[in-house]
């Protein structure tokens, strides 16, 4: 019965979430009533209910069957591809444009917020242009190309339900999480490099934006190298998920032990005193001492608190990681 599943999974994720559930255990019962008619007695061997998965068809087909509509811009035969294309082209280019404009805002004197804003822009301008000419072009594929070359480009074999991945629903890899995880592991590598030391508060008066540097830079640059690493790795085991598509027990070693990492830098943040209030009395403004320096006890409690929250979500993720690697070792008994 674990092929089935892995079959009714593999449908499952082709088709839209509010209809999935229903779906699948309607598919189910068609398998089922399959089997029972192949095999009155139920006793069905593997090589049953292989030869009835063959007859029904690999899931991307079965899943085109169940489509709420006909009338699509790319067909199921194409979709797979389209969406790994896109996801690397788009990874590419907001990793090019990252880079390339970082060490163009390096030699320059832009503030921090106008260099994230213009970061922002290029990006979401170069994803938009990448995305649409990539559908434009597969959208022009879809209508030009006959449907055996169409068939051509997902499988060139005889589909064998024995290939069918052995996954569960907790191994998934969403690919929308796994670009943004890259691109603000990216967006992280660029600002503590290249403008650690434009991180700070930001204000404006009649003579323009003012800057005042109240972050404890020593405590930053003495963990700087131990992000860098763990970003690093980071986006090292961020594209594995994107090409595999599905958490492995390496995988979720890795994330675990990055998780340890994040988790021992942030206590060392947390416990600094990572926040001068006396820069606050820079702020001038007619604002009273005693309120300046109260600013920057908020301003301290803040980012103490935004490091407990991050150290416990990241608590959290590493002790789900362990429980579906603890899960699956059990399943594979």
């Amino acid at each position: 019965m674990d092929l089935v599943e892995r079959y009714v999974i593999s449908v499952g994720r082709r088709l839209p979430p509010k209809m999935r559930l229903d779906i699948e255990q309607e598919l189910r019962s068609l398998i089922m009533d399959a089997l029972d008619a192949r095999c009155p007695g139920g006793n069905y061997t593997l090589s049953d209910v292989t030869a009835v998965l063959q007859s029904l068809g690999p899931p991307r087909e079965m899943a085109a069957r169940y489509a709420p509509s006909p009338r699509y811009l790319i067909g199921p035969q194409l979709f797979d591809t389209y969406i790994l294309v896109s996801s690397i082209l788009l990874t590419v280019v907001t990793i090019g444009i990252t880079i390339s404009l970082g060490f163009e805002l390096a030699l320059s004197t832009v503030s921090l917020p106008a260099a994230v804003a213009t970061l922002l822009s290029r990006v979401l301008a170069g994803a938009v242009g990448v995305f649409g000419y990539i559908t434009i072009v597969f959208a022009v594929v879809e209508r030009v190309l006959p449907d055996e070359d169409k068939k051509s480009l997902t499988s060139t074999d005889t589909w064998n339900p024995a290939s069918l991945p052995r996954i569960s629903r907790a191994d998934e890899v969403k690919i929308p999480g796994i670009a943004a995880g890259i691109c603000g592991t990216i967006i992280a590598i660029v600002i503590f490099n290249l403008f650690l030391n434009d991180i700070g508060l930001y204000y404006t008066t009649d003579s323009g934006w003012q800057f005042i540097p109240f972050l404890n830079y020593d405590a930053l640059l003495s963990v700087r190298p131990f992000l860098n690493i763990i970003w690093g790795i980071s986006l090292v085991n961020y594209f594995y998920l994107a090409s595999a598509r599905k958490w492995t027990v390496h995988s979720r070693l890795i994330s675990i032990g990055l998780a340890i990492g994040t988790i021992i830098i942030l206590g060392i943040l947390a416990s600094a005193s990572l926040v001068d209030r006396d820069a606050f009395l820079l702020l001038g403004q007619g604002i009273e001492p005693e309120t300046q320096l109260l600013l920057g006890t908020m301003a301290a409690t803040a980012i103490r608190g935004a490091l407990i929250i991050a150290i416990i979500g990241t608590t959290i993720d590493t002790v789900s990681h362990g429980i579906k690697l603890y899960a699956a070792g059990r399943l594979s008994k």
